[in-house]
């Protein structure tokens, strides 16, 4: 029999279920989600801006579409330094940091006075936006299992708020040549408010405590947590608690982990479905805009050269909160990768149809506004399934590291998204790219295992060696 008076030991995970769901993960929430508003914001402006500077600083589209590309590239670099960096030196640190870059480039882009200036700043840009997996893996760390997946899909209410937010503050900063600075501040504004929020709310991850070897610290995280969630944190976590680390859960940093024999082809998998989602999801938006953009001099009207159909656009965007909202309601009622593969099938489809009917003369606005609104719920569904699973199934061993890197692989699907949503291109064109590229994602999501049901990190593995049980209490 064991010893009764011994000092209990829990493994982190145990200790996350035992703290339960309440007002410490809601604020991490917000914190989180205003990162993902800004995300889609800094992101979303350009398929706005890629236009406008065309306009403001002389330049074509090619230039329209670096400048777009740039933030992808940035983002590539910022993922694979700062997405790392939160392994070694702490989340926190290097969310603060990465909110930082995020508001200050954004902020300068404002007082740009050159195109080219403009592309570096964007780059900037984007290299923060690549810590932004940092946040939403700390989220998932400290979320007990039976709730993890709906409150993780809640950023895609916050993505949704971004995007509306672009299209209403488009139409606020767009009217008139030079307003455009007025536009970029404005997008500005959430990730700077959620630098303040994660000061104050976000603590740093008991788990990558606990890895290295800070329980104590840990510990009064935890019981803090357990006290916001308005349990007595003596009860919960009670003194001579011990933290052990899960089987198996000391972290690796190497990119050569993540192609040893148990994950590579995981690691295979999941960089092919990011390289896809991210063409469809920033394919769609940009098509979007594209196709209701108005250069048409005899449309324009005072000094503008330049106007976008802001109704039509705005209309869109809120398909976003519909998208985000199918996800959580049809979450557990059937499997996961059924419900993401169909999603991306149907983004496919929709958008080819956009694109057919666009292609016509005088094409029906009705329409036009039906199908963008039908591509950008789907898109917006499939695409936070894609970070939900992403999330559960990679093992703890590689989360960050194997999170990071996919993010990095997306960033190239992205990047040359704009440069086929370019204006060069008939829209016949990108529907028989988008063709090929639909037909590709939905096979690749075919090919990762369910996580529905399972524990945090023990659906990734395709070895025997990531499935040790650990009892409930040592």
């Amino acid at each position: 029999m064991s010893d009764p008076s011994a000092p209990m030991k829990l493994t982190v995970e145990q200790a996350i279920e035992r703290l339960g769901t309440g007002k410490f993960q809601r604020r991490m929430v917000i914190a989180m989600g205003l990162c993902t508003a800004s995300d889609a914001m800094e992101v979303l402006l350009l398929s706005f801006l890629s236009i406008v500077v065309q306009h403001e600083f002389g330049v074509g589209p090619h230039e329209g579409s670096l400048l777009t590309s740039s933030v992808f590239i940035g983002a590539m670099i910022g993922t694979f330094i700062l997405g790392r960096m939160g392994d070694i030196v702490g989340r926190k640190p290097m969310f603060l940091t990465s909110s930082v870059i995020i508001s200050v480039a954004g902020l300068l882009t404002a007082l740009a006075q050159s195109y080219w200036v403009m592309v570096v700043l964007r780059m900037g840009v984007g290299v923060g936006l690549g810590g932004l997996v940092i946040p939403y893996d700390s989220l998932a760390e400290l979320m007990p299992s039976r709730d993890r997946g709906r409150y993780l899909l809640l950023g895609g209410y916050f993505w949704a708020l971004g995007s509306v937010s672009v299209a209403g503050l488009a139409f606020l900063g767009l009217q008139e040549e030079g307003s455009w600075r007025l536009f970029v501040l404005l997008c500005s504004v959430p990730c700077v408010i959620s630098t303040f929020l994660a000061i104050v709310w976000v603590p740093e991850s008991p788990r990558w405590l606990a890895s290295k070897g800070k329980e104590e610290r840990a510990l009064e995280i935890l019981r803090d947590a357990a006290r916001q969630n308005g349990k007595d944190p003596m009860a919960v976590f009670p003194a001579g608690l011990t933290l052990v680390e899960n089987p198996n859960e000391e972290q690796l940093h190497s990119l050569g982990c993540l192609f040893k024999k148990e994950w590579r082809k995981l690691t295979l998998i999941i960089w092919g479905v990011w390289l896809g989602k991210s063409f469809m999801y920033w394919g769609t938006v940009q098509l979007v805009t594209l196709v209701f953009a108005n250069e048409d001099p005899n449309n324009l009207q005072n000094d503008q050269t330049y106007t976008f159909d802001y109704g039509a656009i705005g209309a869109s965007a809120l398909a976003e909160v519909v998208g985000a909202t199918i996800t959580i309601v049809f979450l557990e009622r059937g499997g996961r990768m059924t419900l993401q593969s169909i999603l991306y099938l149907m983004t496919g489809i929709f958008s080819i149809i956009l694109c057919l009917f666009a292609s016509d003369a005088s094409p029906n606005r009705a329409v036009l506004v039906v199908f963008a609104f039908l591509a950008r719920m789907c898109a917006q569904g499939a695409t936070g399934l894609t970070w939900l699973i992403t999330a559960e199934i990679i093992p703890t061993r590689i989360r960050n590291t194997g999170h990071a890197t996919a993010s990095a692989i997306a960033r190239i699907g992205g990047a040359c998204s704009p440069w086929l949503m370019s204006s060069e291109n008939s829209f016949q064109t990108i529907a028989i790219a988008y063709g090929f590229v639909t037909i590709y994602i939905t096979i690749m999501v075919c090919f990762l295992p369910e996580t529905g049901g399972t524990e945090l990190g023990t659906a990734g593995s395709f070895s025997e060696e990531d499935h040790t049980h650990v009892s409930e209490i040592i």
